[in-house]
């Protein structure tokens, strides 16, 4: 099973939660994309911390250049930048 997520540093622990559920409640292997601009090594790091507990998990991290979306007109608070990666 492959599945991406956009994130910036703000959802790292809902990320981690959202990928322990699902390795919990499926015995498949997978494989995470996480599209970002600004996670930082430790970010990373602390990320792949899922991998020693769970074997069928594969990550890859993609990082995302923000200035290709620069001229995007994005008029809503509540959306992040990172919410279009998925365009990328």
């Amino acid at each position: 099973m492959n599945i991406a997520f956009c994130i910036n540093r703000k959802f790292i622990q809902q990320l981690c939660t959202t990928i322990i559920s699902i390795l919990e409640n499926n015995n498949c292997n997978i494989t995470v994309y996480i599209l970002h601009s600004e996670l930082v090594k430790k970010d990373i790091l602390n990320i792949e911390l899922l991998k020693l507990k769970y074997n069928n998990l594969e990550i890859k991290f993609i990082k995302v250049d923000k200035k290709n979306f620069r001229n995007l007109k994005n008029n809503l608070k509540h959306i992040s930048i990172e919410t279009y990666f998925r365009y990328a």
